[in-house]
């Protein structure tokens, strides 16, 4: 990301037992931007949801972006787009952004849809699932501190997430 801010990359893998540390260790040792990357190996696998509850807790910048393992940023603005409509826009807690869908299965098609208004409310995503996960970028003092503890048993953490800061302001 080409952004005129500093920010930090947080992975946490969950004691995954392939080659997932082996590959992160080479981008680290090859990436100028390094010393952004907090790489956090779990000793025990934690499990989804607990290891996606630590890796918010790690976050300490103002703002929270979500990029998980399946997902890739095409935009290298993508950030300092988002960051700079959220520090121009003090009411909103959160924006996203319309994505492509890939699958490695033959013919399979997903696609958001897309809401009928530029700005939503709680309300609005309470009742239909609009945001594109690795779109998403939030405040982070918009999450409730700590978090509840219902989300350690969710099936997904998106949406709860979604929900959880929406209920702080606009979108």
């Amino acid at each position: 990301q080409d952004c005129n801010f500093d920010f930090e990359f947080i992975i946490s893998n969950d004691n995954s037992p392939d080659k997932t540390d082996k590959i992160i260790q080479e981008i680290i040792n090859t990436n100028p931007k390094a010393k952004s990357i907090k790489n956090i190996r779990q000793k025990v696998n934690l499990g989804m949801m607990p290891n996606f509850i630590f890796a918010l807790n790690e976050a300490k910048g103002k703002y929270i972006a979500l990029c998980e393992g399946d997902d890739f940023w095409i935009d290298s603005l993508k950030l300092q787009k988002q960051v700079d409509f959220l520090e121009n826009n003090n009411d909103f807690v959160m924006c996203f952004h319309s994505v492509t869908v890939k699958s490695e299965i033959e013919g399979a098609k997903y696609l958001y849809p897309i809401p009928k208004n530029s700005v939503m409310t709680f309300i609005d995503i309470l009742f239909k699932h609009y945001i594109p996960t690795c779109s998403l970028i939030f405040l982070s003092d918009a999450l409730p501190k700590p978090l509840p503890e219902w989300l350690k048993n969710a099936k997904m953490g998106d949406i709860p997430i979604e929900l959880l800061v929406a209920e702080k302001g606009r979108i």
